[in-house]
């Protein structure tokens, strides 16, 4: 929660960051290459980021509902290690598990 406000303002400046970038490539590609190149060079870094999610991390929350309790504790463990702080005590409880991933909740009726 400490670094909330940073990692919001980081967020932002990233989404400006590229926005300034693709409106650079625009003035350097579009008048020699055209729209084609700069769309193909455009998903460059969506594509970089699909080859590097490999390595993010699920979330815990998600790890419990699913049942994957080992995985949660694992990213609970790593995610102390990395800020330097003890494993908060206590035990992991799913108030719902998923059966299905990509099914919308009950709760949320039809």
């Amino acid at each position: 929660m400490k670094s909330r406000a940073t990692c919001i303002l980081l967020i932002e400046v990233f989404w400006a960051l590229g926005t300034v970038f693709e409106v650079l490539l625009a003035i350097l590609v579009m008048p020699s290459l055209g729209w084609r190149w700069l769309l193909l060079l455009s998903t460059l870094p969506l594509l970089l980021f699909s080859l590097l999610a490999h390595w993010l991390p699920e979330s815990a929350r998600y790890d419990v509902l699913t049942g994957n309790r080992d995985a949660a504790l694992a990213t609970l463990r790593r995610v102390a290690s990395e800020n330097g702080a003890p494993m908060p005590l206590g035990t992991l409880v799913a108030t719902r598990q998923v059966s299905r991933r990509g099914a919308w909740p009950q709760s949320l009726g039809r």
